[in-house]
């Protein structure tokens, strides 16, 4: 596990936030009205996490901008679809 500071818009399943492992995140369009902010701050983030105590889930519901410090895995690091390009050798 690694910190990282992210922005809500950029969580992803399986992160590790207070202790919690990421279940499920949804996100959705959140309007602002005459502010110049973020670009990420017109999407509103509903995270889903288990709640330590039993069996519930607990909710959160953040703006896209908001920084977080949270726990990624190894496995959760590079970006997604990732595409390798082989070079060729320089022929001299």
């Amino acid at each position: 596990m690694k910190s990282v500071n992210v922005r809500a818009a950029n969580l992803r399943k399986g992160d590790v936030l207070e202790g919690r492992r990421i279940r499920a995140i949804h996100k959705y369009p959140y309007r602002l009205r005459g502010q110049s902010t973020h670009k990420d701050a017109t999407t509103g983030v509903l995270v889903i996490a288990p709640n330590p105590n039993g069996n519930k889930l607990d909710v959160y519901d953040l703006r896209g901008d908001t920084l977080l410090t949270i726990k990624r895995p190894k496995y959760n690091q590079g970006k997604r679809n990732r595409t390798v390009v082989k070079k060729t050798p320089k022929v001299v």
